[in-house]
């Protein structure tokens, strides 16, 4: 039995079944997309070198913009010297935001790290080296 409210209102308009397919896989690919590009930045960890901005939300005079130092941490207001070196970004942002509620500082703080500059990945990728005690041929260039 076929209720009126289960009828299509007659000014409605109805989409083909093509064209919702071709929405849905449009759909699906840019989640697909998005979603990958999000995984492989929260797995990159934060290194000595690196530059980062540290915003905490309603709380403009805790904002800072600072260098990972080569002991692999930083120097936040409140706070003080605080490691983050190994970290990902939203790891960081949870262990700022667990030293801000242990002192007391705020109460719920939400912490936003973002990376300003990479400088720890720079001279990860491995080299191949060229031995100069003999002459080297096209290949090895």
């Amino acid at each position: 039995m076929v209720t009126e409210a289960m009828q299509p209102h007659k000014n409605q308009s109805t989409i083909s079944p093509g064209a919702a397919r071709r929405f849905a896989a449009v759909l699906c690919l840019a989640v697909m997309t998005l979603s990958v590009t999000a995984f492989g930045q929260s797995r990159e960890t934060l290194g000595e070198g690196d530059s980062v901005r540290i915003t905490v939300f309603q709380n403009p005079d805790l904002t800072t913009e600072t260098r990972i130092s080569e002991r692999g941490s930083i120097t936040f207001p409140l706070i003080g010297e605080i490691a983050i070196a190994g970290l990902t970004p939203a790891g960081a942002e949870a262990r700022i935001a667990g030293q801000l509620i242990e002192g007391k500082f705020v109460l719920k703080p939400q912490v936003s790290l973002n990376v300003i500059r990479v400088r720890s990945r720079a001279m990860a990728r491995p080299r191949k080296w060229i031995s100069m005690s003999r002459p080297c041929t096209a290949r090895e260039t």
